[in-house]
C-alpha cells in the first residue's frame, strides 16, 4: 500500500478521515498509511467508517456510503471552480479598453479615453486572467475555494447593499446622494432633469406658460398672445409694411442685461430700416427654436431670419424634458424629422412626480457616470444621435428659407468655459454651416479679441450665472449689425 512495510493478513479499520483528506502537517511527498494495523475489527459501518481485510494476498475494503458521497461533493466543487475559472477568464478578456469604450462611451474613439483608464483596464484584465489560471490549477486547495467564495459573494451582495443604502438615503432632505449629476448627464439624459425636479424643484414653468407645441413660452399665454411672446414682439409681429428681422434662440439672445441692452433691442436701436424682434425663449433647444420659427415666419412679409444657437442647444435637441416637458424631434427610418412629445402635458407637477426613470440601478449608473467623467477627454453621450437630429433640423430650416426666399444668418453663442476649448457642438455646427454655405457670426473670436486687447478677463463679459452681460451683448450686437450693414440694412 505504499507504506514500505509488510501488512499481516489481519482485519484493519479505516476511518472516514483517512479516506477524505491528508492532514496539512504531512508533507506532500509522504504517503499516508492506508491501513491502521492493530485496530479492533468491527463488523458494522453504522458510525460512517469502513471495514477492510486482507485475504489470500488481496485487500478488501468496504467504505461507508457517506464517504463516497463526500468525495463526489468534492469533485463537484472542483468542477464548479473550473467553471468559475473559465468565467473569470472570459471576464478578463471582456474587461478591456475596447469593450468598456463600447459600453460606457458608445460612438467614441479610443483616443477619447484617458491613458490612466486604459492602463487600469489592461492591468485589471491581466490580473483576472491570471487569477482564472490559479483558480483552475489549484482548485483542490481550500484557500482558493474560500477566496473565490468571498469574491463572488462580494460581487453579488455589495452592489445590492449599496443600492439599498442609496435608495434609503434619498428619503432624507439634504443627503449628498440626492445629486442628479452623480447618476445622469445634464446635457443628454432625461433622468437628470426628472431627478432634478424631484430633489431640487427649480425651473418648472408656470401652468399659464406651458405651450402644447413649444413646451413653454416667454410670458404667460393668452387668447391674444397664443405663443406667449413678449408684448413688444407680439405687437410688431405683423404685416405693417416694415421690414422685420426675427431673432430666434434661447436665453443667450437676451443675456442677463436690462431690456435696452438685450441684443435684439440694442440692434433695434441701431438699425432704422427694419424692426428687430426678440423671439428667443430661455431653455430652448434647436428643435424648439425651429418650431418657433415655423410658427412665426409667415406672420410677416419675408422676414430676415437670425438663428442664435448656443453650442449646448444642440444637446438639448434629444431631450424630452428639461426645465419642463418639451417636444422632441427624432429621425425616422426614411430619414425625415418626426415630432414626438406633443401635445406637451399641462399637469407637469404631477408628471414630474410620477414619471418613471429610465435608469434601473443607481449603483450602475453612478459607476458609468464616474467612468465617463474621469476616464474620458471630451466625450459627449449620444453624440451621433444629436448630430443626426440637428443636421435634419438645419436641413428643414434651410429648405424653408430657400423656398420662401428668406435671408438666413446664424449666430454662434458660447458659455464661458466653451471660449477656452473647442467642444463637439462648435465643430459640428461650423462644419454644417460651412458645408451648406450658410453665413454665420462666430462670437468666440470677437469676445476673445476684445479681452486680449483690453487685457480683461473673460468673466468681465459674463454674469455669475454664466450668461452674457450688457458689455458682451453690445459686442455681439455690433458684429451682427456690421454683417447686416453689408447686406444693405442701415
Amino acid at each position: 500500500m505504499g507504506t514500505g512495510r509488510v501488512v499481516e493478513p489481519v482485519q484493519c479499520w479505516i476511518t472516514t478521515n483517512h479516506i477524505q483528506r491528508r492532514p496539512r502537517t504531512w508533507p506532500r511527498w509522504q504517503e499516508r498509511p492506508l491501513l491502521s494495523v492493530g485496530e479492533s475489527p468491527v463488523s458494522t459501518t453504522n458510525d460512517g467508517g469502513a471495514f477492510a481485510e486482507i485475504s489470500n494476498g488481496l485487500l478488501r475494503v468496504t467504505v461507508a456510503r457517506n464517504s463516497i458521497d463526500m468525495n463526489q461533493k468534492m469533485k463537484k466543487a472542483e468542477w464548479f471552480l473550473v467553471l468559475c475559472g473559465i468565467c473569470i477568464f472570459i471576464l478578463g478578456l471582456a474587461v478591456n479598453e475596447y469593450i468598456v469604450a463600447a459600453l460606457c462611451f458608445p460612438g467614441a474613439s479610443l483616443t477619447e479615453l484617458r491613458q490612466p483608464l486604459r492602463w487600469m483596464l489592461r492591468v485589471l484584465s491581466i490580473v483576472l486572467m491570471l487569477w482564472a489560471f490559479v483558480t483552475i490549477g489549484l482548485r483542490n486547495r481550500a484557500i482558493i475555494q474560500k477566496l473565490n467564495l468571498l469574491v463572488f459573494s462580494l460581487l453579488l451582495i455589495a452592489p445590492l447593499c449599496t443600492e439599498l443604502v442609496l435608495r434609503v438615503s434619498f428619503q432624507f432632505e439634504g443627503s449628498p446622494t440626492r445629486n442628479p449629476r452623480l447618476y445622469a448627464d445634464w446635457y443628454s439624459d432625461d433622468d437628470y432633469w426628472k431627478l432634478h425636479h424631484r430633489w431640487v424643484g427649480l425651473w418648472q414653468p408656470s401652468p399659464n406658460s406651458i405651450h402644447p407645441l413649444l413646451g413653454w413660452s416667454q410670458v404667460p399665454i393668452t387668447t391674444n398672445n397664443p405663443l406667449g411672446l413678449q408684448p413688444m414682439t407680439q405687437k410688431r409681429l405683423a404685416r405693417d409694411g416694415r421690414k422685420k428681422i426675427i431673432f430666434y434662440g434661447d436665453s443667450y439672445v437676451a443675456g442677463r442685461a436690462p431690456p435696452p441692452d438685450e441684443i435684439p433691442q440694442y440692434m433695434d436701436g441701431k438699425i432704422a430700416s427694419a424692426d428687430v424682434l426678440h423671439a428667443g425663449v430661455g431653455g430652448f433647444g434647436t428643435g424648439q427654436s425651429y418650431l418657433m420659427f415655423r410658427e412665426t415666419y409667415q406672420l410677416v412679409n419675408r422676414p430676415f431670419i437670425i438663428m442664435g444657437v448656443l453650442t449646448h442647444d444642440l444637446d438639448r435637441a434629444v431631450l424630452s424634458v428639461r426645465t419642463g416637458w418639451k417636444p422632441r424631434f427624432v429621425v425616422d427610418e426614411s430619414g425625415e424629422l418626426a415630432l414626438t412629445g406633443v401635445p406637451v402635458p399641462s399637469n407637469q407637477e404631477q408628471l414630474f412626480t410620477s414619471a418613471p426613470l429610465d435608469l434601473h440601478s443607481f449603483v450602475l449608473c453612478g459607476m458609468r457616470t464616474w467612468i465617463r467623467r474621469w476616464g474620458s477627454q471630451g466625450y459627449y453621450p449620444r453624440r451621433q444621435e444629436k448630430a443626426i437630429v440637428n443636421a435634419a433640423i438645419l436641413d428643414q430650416i434651410q429648405r424653408i428659407t430657400k423656398t420662401e426666399k428668406l435671408e438666413l444668418l446664424y449666430v454662434v453663442f458660447y458659455t464661458y468655459p466653451a471660449l477656452r476649448n473647442t467642444q463637439w457642438g462648435e465643430r459640428f455646427l461650423k462644419m454644417q454651416l460651412d458645408n451648406r454655405g450658410i453665413p454665420y457670426v462666430d462670437t468666440k473670436p470677437i469676445l476673445l479679441e476684445f479681452c486680449e486687447k483690453g487685457e480683461r478677463p473673460i468673466m468681465d463679459l459674463y454674469t455669475e450665472d454664466g450668461h452674457h452681460n450688457a458689455i458682451c451683448n453690445h459686442l455681439i450686437g455690433d458684429a451682427i449689425i456690421a454683417h447686416l450693414n453689408g447686406l444693405g440694412y442701415e
